[in-house]
């Protein structure tokens, strides 16, 4: 009989491969309701390929997206920032900020939109006007988030403990007296997120809430009791998707991890596989997020500058992959998006590099025309040490999906030394189009104790994979 080897989870490269060797690139497992196969519980589905909707014209760094309350779509690239219409056609010059890369963030009240870069560095537009100023008001510190809450826009200090807020439905002129300070614990706010309500200070080791109180003075006042003994690492990496906060963390002892904050409870979301792998990084504080829906799943996608890595925390399911982009090459580098929003009825990206703005497509399986190398490794078959012969092995994929009379080809990979090496790897036909029944195999694999199988393919076709199954007969020793 052949033995099933299903895919429980994402990706889990441990410290030591002999304990798991199971990358997971640019795939993303969901798990099938019940009543459930037992065998295959679990598919994985190709990470959705990017179209390329409306080129940069100044081909520099994609730093922000914003969709406001009036369903105006602002994109900022380099030092100008953008309205695009809503069919995507043209780019309308809207202002221009100062020069950089770093992520810009945006809200608006209902009558001008705030975007903020950093220390005293502030811009608003008038929509009914088309005003654009920078904010000089001698009260405004600039801010890394900008939020707004019950009428009140509100901006954090940047390198300090302290807040502030405009008066009541306005942006400009500042009130000096209209801030306060972080008291829980006298860390730095990294960021400030408005969240049901309330407003979550993320402080570097700490974190806390305050709401608005009604004080004449200052209206906010922290929540009593309310302290979060988590801070975030990584300034950028700060998202919100409906009641909760997710960022990535560093402690006081230098430990990278993943956190959510729902309600006032931390909740830990990285295994001791992600944060082994982060913890090799030069530097995670560089680390860059968003979240962005598709197919039915929650991802909260992070890129690490510095090590060029990007990994995909999928909220739904509670399991990570990676994102990555090839180069003509073959080498795999960070993916393209650095920042998300919802707009116009598709989920729309900014290149990190070049400011080309795309859209996330289920239907395209690549980036931009650049091809999409998908990777899965299998867990241990171990067969309690025993010698076994490997007679073949057949791919649980769906198959026959070609539109365009190629034949798209699979590529079998293993290792018999515990996943630290991979011998030469064999390639399948995945069928012509309409071959729905095609039989992925491969035959006469050798001999092993411990073996790790991998697939891989670029085609850009549908495919889904649910496991494999082996026929293993054991070997006379």
């Amino acid at each position: 009989m052949p033995k099933t080897i299903p895919l429980l989870r994402g990706s889990y490269q441990a410290k030591s491969v002999i304990a798991s060797a199971q990358r997971c690139v640019n795939l993303y497992p969901e798990i099938m309701p019940p009543p459930q196969d037992e065998e295959v519980p679990v598919t994985h589905y190709p990470a959705p390929g990017l179209i390329s909707i409306l080129p940069s014209p100044s081909n520099a760094s994609g730093r922000g997206l914003y969709l406001s309350t009036n369903n105006q779509l602002f994109i900022v690239v380099d030092d100008t920032v953008y309205i695009t219409d809503q069919l995507f056609n043209t780019l309308n010059i809207v202002g221009k900020i100062t020069p950089g890369t770093t992520p810009v963030s945006m809200t608006d009240n209902g009558t001008q939109l705030v975007i903020v870069a950093g220390k005293n560095l502030g811009w608003t537009y008038t929509f009914q006007t088309g005003e654009f100023d920078q904010i000089t008001d001698p009260a405004f510190s600039g801010a890394d988030y900008v939020g707004y809450l019950d009428g009140f826009t509100l901006f954090n200090n940047p390198g300090t403990n302290f807040f502030y807020s405009t008066l009541a439905n306005q942006i400009v002129p500042f009130d000096a007296l209209y801030f306060a300070q972080k008291s829980g614990f006298q860390d730095e706010i990294v960021g400030l997120i408005c969240n049901h309500r309330e407003i979550y200070l993320i402080g570097a080791l700490t974190s806390e809430v305050w709401y608005n109180a009604g004080n004449p003075l200052f209206p906010f006042a922290i929540i009593p009791g309310v302290f979060i003994q988590k801070g975030c690492g990584a300034k950028y990496s700060i998202c919100r998707h409906d009641l909760f906060i997710i960022f990535i963390s560093q402690d006081k002892d230098g430990h990278a991890e993943c956190w959510i904050i729902e309600g006032y409870k931390a909740t830990k979301v990285s295994s001791p596989a992600q944060e082994q792998e982060w913890n090799t990084y030069s530097t995670v504080d560089d680390a860059t997020s968003f979240i962005y829906q598709f197919g039915g799943h929650v991802f909260y996608q992070t890129t690490f500058i510095s090590a060029d890595k990007t990994w995909v925390y999928d909220i739904t399911t509670a399991q990570w992959h990676e994102r990555t982009w090839i180069d003509n090459d073959g080498n795999e580098h960070r993916h393209r998006a650095i920042c998300a929003t919802y707009a116009y009825g598709k989920v729309v990206c900014l290149d990190w590099q070049n400011g080309t703005l795309y859209a996330f497509d289920g239907n395209t399986y690549t980036d931009a025309g650049n091809p999409i190398v998908y990777r899965r490794a299998f867990p241990h078959l171990v067969n309690s040490g025993a010698m076994n012969f490997y007679d073949n092995f057949y791919a649980d994929m769906e198959v026959g999906q070609s539109q365009d009379g190629s034949i798209p080809i699979l590529t079998l990979r293993w290792s018999d030394d515990r996943g630290e090496s991979f011998k030469t790897p064999l390639m399948q036909s995945m069928g012509q189009g309409g071959s729905y029944i095609t039989s992925i195999k491969f035959n006469k694999l050798g001999r092993a104790r411990d073996r790790v199988f991998e697939l891989s393919w670029s085609a850009s076709v549908k495919t889904a994979l649910s496991g494999a199954y082996v026929q293993v007969r054991s070997a006379q020793t």
